[in-house]
């Protein structure tokens, strides 16, 4: 990461911002043991749609990455916003997903991450697009009809799946 005016890299700064976001991002979702029991439970509820056995209204974690945590999409992104600690954290988060849906695929717990998109907040400033409150709608329109076909997935706000 590149704070504010620093116009070269430097490893120092980097590894300091690192150690502050890599548990914030990661450490509340690694700790999902303790209530993986009240998710086992809710997965076994009958389920009132249709034939997914994955869905929100039975069980699932739903963790909040960023766009900009696509590796694949990092030459598109990069110049708006290098944050290379955000980044690196927002990816470990991914992998957490990633790993949390092969874990409980066979208790039937639905886990995704989703980009909120680029939000009018402190972090985004007054030139982002969404207004929260677009972005909530969104979010919640989305974690609505997900399925089993979104397990594992890093979706956005209206649904669109983002490459790893």
């Amino acid at each position: 990461m590149r704070p504010q005016g620093m116009k070269s890299w430097n490893c120092c700064v980097f590894l300091q911002h690192l150690t502050t976001t890599l548990p914030m991002h990661t450490s509340g979702v690694g700790n999902h043991q303790m209530f993986l029991p009240l998710l086992q439970r809710a997965a076994e509820m009958k389920s009132t749609g249709e034939g997914d056995k994955m869905s929100c209204r039975r069980s699932a974690i739903i963790n909040i990455s960023t766009l900009i945590s696509s590796i694949e999409k990092c030459p598109e992104t990069f110049a708006i916003a290098q944050m290379y600690p955000y980044r690196t954290s927002k990816a470990a988060l991914n992998m957490l997903t990633r790993c949390q849906a092969e874990d409980f695929k066979s208790h039937n717990i639905l886990v995704t991450a989703i980009h909120p998109g680029w939000v009018r907040t402190q972090m985004g400033g007054e030139q982002a697009p969404l207004t929260p409150l677009e972005s909530v709608q969104g979010i919640l329109s989305t974690m609505s009809s997900l399925s089993n076909k979104d397990c594992g997935m890093l979706l956005d706000w209206q649904g669109n799946t983002i490459p790893w």
